[in-house]
């Protein structure tokens, strides 16, 4: 990967806003993503970005990532700010909550959700 989309990447999983030619743009990354339960995962997943620096995140194979979901969506709401969701294999949305941006992670009151370029 180039230094150039290696940088995209990262931005747009720690900004807010991201050029709108770039949504839906897939790549390979490392994930941390966790709750208070003590669930976690870290390893590779699939990074999609979406409009506006939104962003999803699932594992190969559509593998569980935490609780029961096996995709995790950020929408960004407002600067710095997202609504996050987990999404599981048989289609139910569930409300994770508000998250505020931390460099290359976002993070609730009980979860976060760290992606990183590989």
């Amino acid at each position: 990967m180039s230094p150039h989309a290696r940088l995209g990447l990262t931005l747009a999983a720690s900004f807010a806003f991201a050029c709108p030619l770039a949504a839906h743009a897939q790549t390979a990354a490392r994930c941390d993503i966790g709750n208070a339960n003590g669930e976690n995962y870290q390893g590779p997943c699939i990074f999609t970005l979406g409009p506006k620096g939104s962003f999803s995140v699932v594992r190969y194979r559509n593998a569980r990532i935490v609780e029961d979901a096996i995709e995790v969506q950020v929408r960004i709401v407002g600067p710095g700010v997202a609504e996050v969701h987990g999404v599981t294999s048989l289609g139910t949305d569930t409300r994770w909550g508000r998250a505020r941006r931390s460099k290359a992670c976002w993070r609730g009151t009980d979860f976060w959700i760290c992606a990183y370029s590989l």
